[in-house]
């Protein structure tokens, strides 16, 4: 092998080492999946000042549910804000509950909008529904919206002329708690940002 040759593969040589440390060295630095910290998009949106919330008419609306059956229990809880934008969430609301009376097997949707609650109609369930209690309903639907608009709703808002906002109160069975669910649909049915925030942190 000639000393033009040698020289040739010493450099390759010496090039390969180089990148094998640098590549070791980037493996053994870099933090594992299970220590990475990602950075969190700041809170921008504060939970509005709503003059109805989740929690306010639910009073209403069990007085009326236990006055229909005696062990009726709360099942989920919803409401929408048509054309909503962000001022639209501090506006009242018709709120919409569901109960369950294991005793009855029956559903009984109760709405409370004005101050009163209004049952809407009954109708047979074909399985026990799970029970939404209060100690696993901490967080009140202003928190929910505030969530939604800070995981990108606010965004979603801005984006698009018209956007129909909807929030409901479900028990969540793979979880085991009780998770609000907030969609935004714009006007035309093509796009949705969901965001699910946990009832009880």
């Amino acid at each position: 092998m000639t000393r033009r040759q040698w020289l040739v593969v010493g450099s390759l040589t010496l090039v390969t080492v180089t990148l094998f440390i640098a590549l070791a060295y980037v493996l053994l630095t870099a933090p594992s999946g299970a220590n990475a910290t990602v950075s969190q998009p700041r809170a921008t949106y504060a939970a509005p000042v709503a003059a109805v919330t989740a929690q306010s008419a639910y009073g209403l609306a069990r007085e009326a549910a236990l006055a229909w059956q005696g062990d009726a229990y709360l099942t989920s809880a919803s409401a929408s804000w048509p054309n909503a934008a962000e001022g639209a969430f501090r506006e009242p609301v018709a709120w919409v509950f569901q109960f369950y009376s294991p005793s009855a097997g029956k559903v009984n949707i109760i709405s409370v909008e004005g101050g009163q609650a209004r049952p809407l109609r009954q109708s047979y369930a074909p399985y026990k529904l799970s029970a939404i209690v209060p100690e696993a309903w901490q967080v009140d639907s202003p928190q929910a919206l505030a969530g939604w608009l800070n995981a990108g709703g606010g965004r979603f808002l801005r984006a698009h002329t018209l956007v129909d906002v909807h929030a409901s109160l479900r028990y969540d069975k793979s979880s085991g708690g009780v998770v609000w669910y907030v969609t935004g649909l714009d006007s035309a049915g093509e796009e949705a940002f969901s965001h699910a925030v946990n009832a009880m942190p």
